[in-house]
């Protein structure tokens, strides 16, 4: 049970990351437009071909984007063995120059989201926005329901990458291995909540 609490807290993140790095190009862009027309599209929404010729290799720039996808291993490769559920994004901007995020502003969800190596172990349903202007990228993190009461911040990095903190509790549904395995993270405070951080690259 600690691995499904690593991959809970994981998984806070791990939608984020597919939906802005992962994406394939194919499942956003058309294939033909009024100055050009690609025969296939390969590769991510931020690197990407059409045909021989790379897109956002300068800048790119997407205003109110709408998003819904699986997270499903099978479909990408770039999810944890085993993690399932839907992400859903609307972003009003977001910016990308030379594969780095620039400017973010929107809201990330990641729902229903189930451990399935073993025992099906219900995860929750998690949050993530960005408000958006100048300086930091730093969005607000929170769990939108499930097992475990999450409350942190995501930010990212140029590396690319992320950095994320926050803290972290077990509901009174919970199961009690996920209770017992939060212990790991250390001595709880007045409120019951365990602080956690992380950071990765993509």
């Amino acid at each position: 049970m600690k691995r499904a609490v690593w991959i809970a807290l994981l998984a806070a993140v791990a939608f984020v990351v597919i939906v802005l790095a992962r994406m394939p190009a194919a499942w956003v862009l058309p294939a033909r437009g009024p100055q050009w027309a690609c025969g296939s599209i390969d590769g991510s929404l931020w690197s990407g071909t059409c045909a021989g010729l790379t897109l956002f290799g300068q800048r790119l720039i997407a205003r109110n984007l709408v998003a819904d996808l699986p997270l499903d291993p099978a479909l990408l490769p770039s999810v944890p063995a085993g993690l399932h559920g839907r992400a859903h994004a609307e972003l009003a901007l977001a910016e990308v120059q030379r594969g780095v995020i620039r400017q973010l502003q929107g809201r990330i969800e990641a729902r229903n989201l189930e451990e399935r190596s073993g025992n099906n172990t219900a995860l929750g349903s998690y949050a993530v926005s960005f408000p958006g202007g100048s300086g930091d990228l730093v969005g607000t993190l929170r769990d939108l329901e499930g097992p475990l009461a999450l409350e942190g911040t995501l930010r990212l990095t140029p590396a690319p990458g992320f950095e994320l903190e926050g803290v972290i509790a077990a509901r009174r549904d919970a199961p009690p291995e996920l209770v017992n395995s939060l212990r790991f993270l250390g001595s709880p405070d007045a409120t019951g909540r365990r602080p956690f951080a992380m950071s990765g690259t993509f």
